[in-house]
């Protein structure tokens, strides 16, 4: 199991923002809400936050957003990622859909 996600986070402006969270920005948002990350489902605020934590430590937010509310104020949609995810964000095509019934032998009976 790892600790590190890739989240691509979306402001209001178009902006797009791709940074890879890990267990530094899961132990910041433990001391800001002052629960564990490990316990209970993931939400979006908790994925927003892991994203700008870790957007704001390697440098892909450049200083704009210092506070996490301001961030989240401008903050329009998030998403986890796959580590070698190449379609720059956009959401994977549907699986096709499986053929209705079962084809029929006309030798069996």
């Amino acid at each position: 199991m790892t600790l590190r996600q890739k989240v691509r986070l979306e402001l209001d402006d178009g902006t797009a923002v791709e940074a890879t969270y890990d267990a530094r920005d899961l132990r910041a948002w433990e001391s800001k809400f002052n629960r564990s990350s490990l316990v209970g489902p993931m939400s979006l605020s908790m994925l927003t936050f892991l994203g700008w934590s870790a957007a704001k430590r390697d440098g892909s937010i450049n200083g704009a957003f210092d506070r996490y509310e301001a961030f989240d104020a401008k903050c329009v949609d998030v998403r986890g990622l796959s580590p070698d995810d190449d379609n720059g964000g956009a959401a994977a095509p549907d699986p096709p859909e499986p053929a209705s019934g079962t084809p029929t032998d006309p030798s069996a009976g």
